[in-house]
């Protein structure tokens, strides 16, 4: 809504002038109606206009202040970054001006309502674009300070939703120092969390781990449990805040916790509306999964010995996957409790929302959503896999590296060979000098796709990405390094002797820090590179081995289905006589004996 010239210059030369609660005359009914008034303007200007009307027949109280300041960043939350308000904007900031004065007259729901409005507004950012054009609305940070201070000490008389309003405000202002203030909003929460609904339970804990701040193991428990109790309130974007809270947090919650959420989650997907949403309750499911691969440390050793010993043709691809299916190289950590998978029906029915959603996904989302079916296991229609690569493409220019690496890995784990433009993308993005923007997980997940899915990179990718790894070797840890060198082996170009010198060295540097996937990893790509362990890397090779398995005399593994395919099993010593890794003639069906000397 507009105004005349002359209203405009009556706001101008307006002083509000607040009246201390003592001295305030008015009546409440009269106070309701004049904040019901404020309440319904629909933007800054009107919402002005309204104030200096209701400042005419009354004295402001700072209620009214507050309520003005909370109308405005609702309705006009980026009216300050507008050139065409610098009028309003400077009105605007001549109220600010009267919090300090009214700051010890708020109650406990007037200060999180002004916190609130802080954050909104983002009155602290200190963009240089925006220094010329709002500078003068800016809040000092001491009376942000004195704000938050009396907030900390009326918190007991704070009502859930305010302190859900000022957890969100200090998530926005980016405030993670204020501990003893977050400690407090803990302490009360655990202590109202029964009267708390279910949207501020799932907005607090939202903001909790947005501001990274681990809350103790009995207030998650609780809290969770009073989460139970409501879960049937919960709207589709408060189960996709508590999931990802959960993981942030690092709390699992409990089986019925889980059980429950999944069914109120199938009984609301038709009311999910917002397309981020999906994908963040997928990545939460796939990550609180984290289910931990069964036998895989003994399926590795299998295949050291196999291949060290000759029982497996080194040459023969399909007998390696068919025992290690695929390499431990993944973005999440396996967690030895875990959760039951996703139910189908659930895991169907977000298919579908995805499928229906999928245009207004921005390129994160993508990522995630392709990198949680990959992880759950769960094998989308093709035709989702078509609209989310074809999504990514168009993306590409927002996608940061390790969003593209990850919807590679993706890609690969479901068995999908990427549509050619996007590998034609990827290859252009490595090949002009943008190498050095992937981090090296992110280098290690390319290699390891392109050979899991058979493809051989450009002689350019490949010469950029060598590069790359042997400039920064020490930023690879040791996991990728083994992975780095499994991939190499597989290409027809092998890699340059500079490459082979930095991966090995950071075998040795790094041995101490491998798994035994890795370490067999390793071991398999030297014997295909004809290079075996010498010196100090013997020793390094050594060490990862015996301290995973030193304990155990008797290992079993799978072999080759096919006896016209073995070679003949034979003696091979990896460290030269320190760690004996053999094959028993006697034992064709794979079994093997590793003895551990010294």
């Amino acid at each position: 809504s507009g105004s005349s010239s002359s209203s405009s210059s009556m706001i101008k030369e307006t002083r509000w002038q607040p009246h201390q609660r003592r001295q305030q005359s008015s009546s409440s009914s009269s106070r309701k109606g004049t904040n019901q008034l404020l309440q319904e303007s629909k933007s800054a200007e009107e919402a002005l206009e309204a104030l200096e009307m209701v400042n005419k027949d009354h004295r402001l109280s700072s209620i009214n202040i507050v309520t003005c300041i909370h109308t405005i960043a609702k309705t006009s939350p980026m009216f300050l970054h507008d050139t065409h308000t610098y009028r309003i904007q400077r009105q605007f900031g001549r109220l600010i001006s009267h919090l300090e004065d009214i700051s010890k007259d708020l109650d406990a729901r007037g200060l999180a309502s002004a916190i609130w409005a802080f954050g909104r507004l983002d009155v602290l950012s200190t963009h240089s674009s925006n220094e010329a054009k709002s500078g003068y609305v800016r809040i000092k940070p001491k009376l942000l300070a004195e704000y938050l201070y009396l907030a900390h000490g009326k918190l007991s008389e704070a009502h859930p939703q305010s302190m859900a309003n000022i957890l969100w405000s200090m998530v926005r202002l980016r405030l993670r120092s204020e501990v003893d203030l977050l400690k407090e909003i803990e302490k009360n929460l655990v202590l109202r969390r029964n009267t708390t609904n279910a949207h501020s339970l799932s907005n607090m804990l939202w903001s909790f781990a947005s501001l990274r701040f681990r809350l103790e193991h009995s207030s998650m428990s609780l809290i969770e449990e009073a989460g139970l109790q409501i879960l049937d309130e919960y709207n589709p974007q408060d189960i996709s805040n508590t999931l990802w809270a959960f993981v942030k947090l690092q709390h699992r919650p409990s089986l019925q916790f889980h059980q429950k959420m999944q069914k109120v989650t199938l009984n609301k997907i038709t009311t999910f509306k917002a397309p981020q949403s999906i994908a963040s309750m997928l990545w939460s499911l796939a990550k609180l999964e984290s289910r931990k691969r069964a036998g895989e440390d003994s399926s590795a050793v299998a295949v050291a010995v196999a291949v060290a010993g000759g029982f497996v043709d080194d040459n023969d691809d399909n007998n390696y996957h068919n025992i290690i299916s695929s390499s431990s190289l993944s973005s999440s950590s396996s967690s030895s409790s875990s959760l039951a998978p996703p139910e189908p029906r659930l895991l169907d029915a977000l298919e579908k929302a995805t499928l229906k959603h999928v245009g207004k996904f921005n390129a994160q989302a993508v990522s995630n959503t392709l990198w949680a079916f990959a992880s759950i296991r769960h094998k989308p229609c093709d035709k989702l896999i078509k609209a989310l690569q074809l999504k990514a493409i168009a993306l590409s220019n927002t996608c940061t590296p390790q969003g593209t690496a990850n919807i590679l890995w993706s890609l690969t784990q479901l068995g999908e060979k990427p549509m050619d433009v996007f590998l034609e993308d990827l290859e252009s993005t490595i090949e002009h000098q943008n190498c050095y923007r992937f981090s090296s997980q992110a280098i290690s997940i390319i290699l390891w796709s392109y050979a899991k899915l058979s493809i051989n990179p450009s002689s350019a990718m490949q010469k950029a990405l060598e590069a790359r790894i042997a400039h920064s070797s020490h930023e690879f840890t040791a996991q990728s390094v083994a992975n780095c060198l499994w991939a190499l082996s597989k290409f027809k170009k092998h890699p340059q002797g500079r490459v082979m010198k930095a991966l090995k060295e950071q075998i040795v540097r790094k041995h101490n820090l491998l798994n035994l996937q890795g370490t067999v990893n390793a071991l398999w790509a030297l014997s295909r590179f004809a290079q075996h362990p010498v010196g100090r890397l013997t020793r390094a090779v050594t060490f990862s081995i015996s301290r995973q398995h030193a304990s155990s005399s008797e290992v079993g593994g799978s072999g080759s289905s096919s006896s016209s395919k073995r070679k003949q099993p034979a003696s091979f010593w990896v460290t030269g006589g320190e760690v004996l890794l053999a094959l028993s003639k006697e034992r064709r069906t794979g079994w093997c004996q590793m003895s551990v000397n010294g």
